[in-house]
């Protein structure tokens, strides 16, 4: 999961369960995370296919590897 996925699952998710007060909000967690881990594959794909090796250097640079 990208950064941008990551912040959006831990910290948004968590906020809106503070400001809602409900519980049930947790749930969304879980088909975020499978929608999110599906956005991410397809963007990579894509970021793959546009830049192709200058896209393969960069991501052997990036030092935090998100779920």
């Amino acid at each position: 999961l990208n950064p941008m996925y990551a912040f959006q699952l831990l910290l948004t998710v968590p906020g809106l369960l503070l400001l809602l007060n409900s519980w049930l909000d947790l749930l969304a967690m879980i088909p975020a995370f499978i929608a999110f881990k599906a956005y991410a594959r397809e963007e990579e794909r894509y970021l793959a296919e546009k830049f192709g090796k200058e896209y393969e250097r960069y991501r052997e640079k990036v030092l935090l590897k998100f779920l």
